[in-house]
């Protein structure tokens, strides 16, 4: 399945998966996994910021407190959903 979302997400970023949007993603939830999509430069930066938080977080040992980040590229970001 991931891999599938990660080479497919257009297929995946449509309005009945939509969940939520920021000013610079738009986030689309399929079953365990989001996929952030961005919609402006700064959302790739975010996500960059979100992939380096959670390697660090991976080293310290504490990656129970974060949802994983499986992916990133200038077009999305594919990382496990958590029930707020």
């Amino acid at each position: 399945m991931l891999k599938d979302l990660i080479e497919n997400w257009v297929k995946y970023c449509k309005e009945e998966n939509f969940i939520g949007i920021g000013s610079t993603r738009k986030v689309y939830r399929i079953k365990d996994y989001v996929i952030k999509l961005h919609i402006h430069p700064l959302g790739y930066k975010q996500s960059l910021k979100e992939m380096e938080i959670w390697n660090f977080v991976v080293k310290k040992d504490i990656k129970e407190l974060f949802a994983k980040i499986y992916y990133v590229d200038e077009s999305v970001s594919v990382q496990r959903y958590y029930k707020p």
